[in-house]
C-alpha cells in the first residue's frame, strides 16, 4: 500500500532491534511484496546509523576511516584508562559509560566518558553506542542533510517500540519530523530492557 505512494528516490525505512529480526522481515517482504522489497530499507538502529555515517562522513567531525571497536578493543581501552582497577571494576565503569550514552544525548559528558571518548577517537574508533549519538548529532548540525534524509524516508516503521532507550527515541524524533509517517509497533506493558535505558513512556511522545 505505502510503496505505491513513493517517489522514485524514496524508500520506506523499517527499524528492528536485532539482525535476526531484520532478516526475517526481509524474507517476508520477498514473499509478500515480490518486486517491491527494494523499496523498503530494513535494518537495525546500529546498522542504519553505521551506513549513514559512512555515507556522510565528509559532513561530520569523524575520521573518514573510522572503525567499530569490539569488546577486545574496548577492554583494552579500559586497561589503559584505569590500570589500577580490577577487571570487574573496569567492566562496571564501561557499563556506566554505555548507560550514559544510551540516554537522550546530553551535551556535556562526565569525565570518565570524555576520557574514554578521547581515547576511542585517537584510534579512529567508535563504539556501538556512538553510532546512534553521532548520527543524531550530525542530523541536528546539518539541516540540509536532515531534510534530504526525511525526503528519502517519508515512511518510518519501528518494531518493539517499548524497548527504545533515550538516544534511539531522540534519533527517531528527528528523523520523523513534520510530514513523516511514523508507525510504532509494540506493547508498553512488555518492556523488559529498563536496565538498558528502555522507557515505555516514549510511546507517549
Amino acid at each position: 500500500h505505502f510503496t505505491g505512494r513513493l517517489k522514485d528516490s524514496q524508500r520506506i525505512l523499517a527499524i528492528t532491534f536485532t539482525h535476526k529480526a531484520a532478516q526475517e522481515m526481509r524474507d517476508r517482504l520477498r514473499q509478500r511484496c515480490p518486486g517491491k522489497e527494494n523499496r523498503i530499507g530494513v535494518g537495525t538502529f546500529h546498522g542504519f546509523c553505521l551506513q549513514f555515517l559512512r555515507d556522510h562522513a565528509s559532513l561530520s567531525h569523524l575520521p573518514s576511516n573510522f572503525t567499530i571497536a569490539g569488546s577486545p578493543e574496548i577492554e583494552g581501552l579500559g586497561k589503559r584508562l584505569w590500570p589500577q582497577k580490577t577487571s570487574a571494576q573496569r567492566r562496571e565503569i564501561l557499563e556506566a559509560i554505555s548507560q550514559w550514552k544510551a540516554g537522550p544525548s546530553p551535551q556535556e559528558p562526565p569525565p570518565n566518558v570524555a576520557a574514554y571518548n578521547r581515547l576511542l577517537r585517537d584510534q579512529a574508533w567508535l563504539d556501538f553506542d556512538d553510532l546512534l549519538d553521532e548520527t543524531h548529532q550530525l542530523l541536528k548540525a546539518q539541516p540540509g542533510l536532515l531534510a534530504q534524509t526525511q525526503n528519502s524516508y517519508p515512511f518510518v516503521f519501528v518494531d518493539e517500540y517499548q524497548d527504545l532507550n533515550g538516544i534511539q527515541h531522540a534519533l527517531l524524533k528527528i528523523l520523523a519530523g513534520p510530514g513523516i509517517f511514523l508507525t510504532a509497533i509494540g506493547d508498553p506493558h512488555q518492556s523488559i530492557y529498563s536496565f538498558r535505558g528502555a522507557d515505555p513512556r516514549f510511546f507517549e511522545g
